[in-house]
């Protein structure tokens, strides 16, 4: 790869972990004496997503696997042995770079030593009684209660008790303000199960932890019901387990609870644990007003689908059928098949698409994600369809799109030569298509009823009749051949066109600007 290009990846990673720091300190004030962590960032994290990137040939691709919540466990892990002196941080390359973090090849591999010192630290945190440094701010029921953490020692005994990064010094700098709050919810005899921290300047839930970073456990979550300190506020990203949202006036709400005709007001995030088939566990008739985000496992095991072995598969995800989503929702690293949907925003990503049903959405988005070949057959859309990066798919005669569809960035690579994105005979559009950057095969005919814009692409099949009701441009593209009958009612712009194969002989081509 080009130095320059690589120039380029490594500036804009940088510019993305700076991000992700600068999105963790806030809310947490760093003590005067507290190390910059962004350098060991770049020496770790930085360097896997840079040869992840170069690999792909995306940053976006590469920076999408790293999730705020593994950042920030890094971003832990390395503030604590900072604070700490360890030995390791001494032992470096020629270039000053600590061995232990040149030995890192993925994401996972760092997380996993994290995790490893985090276990062996439990032996040495401070062994204070667990009421010393903790107030009282919620009594629960059966003598459990929410205590607040107030000092230091506090936050040492909370992180060796549940085996994670809140000790050791990574979060001593919220205490000297109540912008940060960290906070435990304690069984009768004072032993700890949930771990939450608090962003009160901004009214977010940062994070909710059980035992070793795991989420926790829903008899735990059913808990904090009722807690006040969880109203009025929002959660980052997929923080609460599966099963559980936060509202806005009822605070943390277990989904499966709700009535037909409820509105629950608030953003569910979740992380799957596993590649077993999920669904939404949400009572039909109740509406869903806020942001829900669905990230999936993947697993490396094998896998018969008909008659072939994946090597890889994410898990298969579904919507209940009869909730109405009236925000985003968004997919990543899932499995589709026989899937429908309804409400405001659809974005996919990072998926495998096996069939579609009925998607009755505003928009639908879709962004590295592999199409099977059939995928497409007779699924209905009701607003537009947006593909960027994406691979396999078909627009099939049996496919409806409401209103535009868009194409951007859907090229082959390595060697490969045939597009990634075809429109098959009988496929009509029925607003206005557009296509960039993109490698395209077209069916004999199409028919667009509005204006198509087609740039910076390559179109390996023009269609023999192409029928536009609206405007057609056409610039700094390559195609085989125009059409033998091109019906344009509105203007026609063509500018740079280059044609990949000798006219067609079929005869001469009509086009008509009325």
């Amino acid at each position: 790869m080009d130095k320059e290009i690589i120039k380029s990846f490594q500036a804009r990673i940088d510019d993305f972990l700076k991000g992700q720091v600068e999105w963790i300190e806030r809310g947490r004030p760093r003590l005067p004496d507290s190390p910059d962590m962004l350098p060991l960032l770049q020496m770790s994290a930085g360097r896997v997503l840079l040869k992840s990137a170069i690999r792909r040939e995306s940053v976006m691709k590469a920076i999408i696997e790293a999730s705020m919540d593994e950042t920030r466990h890094i971003y832990d892990w390395l503030l604590a042995s900072s604070l700490r002196k360890e030995p390791w941080l001494s032992r470096c390359d020629d270039h000053g770079r600590p061995l232990k973090l040149m030995k890192f090849g993925t994401y996972q591999q760092i997380i996993a030593e994290a995790n490893k010192a985090m276990a062996k630290r439990r032996g040495d945190g401070f062994r204070v009684a667990a009421g010393e440094g903790a107030k009282v701010i919620h009594e629960c029921c059966d003598g459990w209660t929410v205590v607040r953490l107030k000092t230091p020692e506090a936050l040492d005994h909370e992180g060796y008790a549940m085996g994670h990064c809140v000790g050791q010094g990574s979060y001593d700098g919220g205490l000297s303000t109540n912008f940060t709050g960290i906070y435990s919810l304690r069984d009768p005899f004072g032993r700890s199960h949930v771990t939450l921290e608090i962003d009160h300047s901004m009214d977010i839930v940062r994070q909710i932890k059980g035992k070793q970073n795991r989420p926790p456990k829903a008899e735990y979550m059913r808990r904090l019901l009722g807690w006040r300190g969880l109203k009025d506020v929002s959660v980052e990203g997929t923080e609460l387990p599966s099963g559980f949202g936060v509202e806005k006036s009822r605070g943390i709400v277990e989904l499966s609870s709700l009535k037909p005709g409820d509105v629950f007001d608030g953003n569910i995030g979740i992380v799957l644990k596993d590649n077993a088939d999920f669904v939404l566990d949400v009572p039909a008739g109740v509406t869903i007003r806020g942001t829900v985000v669905i990230q999936g496992h993947k697993s490396f095991k094998l896998f018969e689908v008909g008659d072939n072995v994946d090597q890889l598969r994410w898990a298969k995800v579904s919507m209940p059928d009869g909730v109405f989503f009236d925000g985003d929702v968004r997919l990543d690293h899932v499995t589709l098949e026989r899937f429908s949907f309804a409400g405001r925003r659809l974005v996919v990503r990072n998926a495998a698409v096996r069939s579609f049903g009925d998607i009755r959405c505003d928009v639908t988005q879709f962004a590295a994600t592999e199409f099977s070949p059939i995928a497409l057959d007779g699924a209905s859309f009701k607003g537009s369809v947006e593909m960027q990066d994406c691979r396999g798919v078909v627009f099939l005669a049996s496919t409806s799109v409401g209103a535009h569809v868009s194409v951007a960035g859907c090229r082959p690579r390595g060697n490969q030569a045939e597009p990634e994105l075809s429109f098959a005979e009988g496929f009509e559009v029925k607003r206005k298509l557009n296509i960039f950057n993109s490698m395209v095969r077209m069916g004999d005919r199409l028919h667009v009823d509005g204006n198509a814009d087609i740039r910076e692409s390559t179109v390996t099949c023009m269609p023999s009749h192409l029928s536009v009701t609206g405007s057609l441009n056409v610039a700094d593209c390559l195609i085989d051949r125009w059409p033998e009958t091109l019906d344009v009612q509105g203007t026609l712009s063509e500018r740079s066109v280059e044609l990949c194969a000798p006219p067609t002989p079929i005869g001469a081509i009509r086009r008509m600007a009325l």
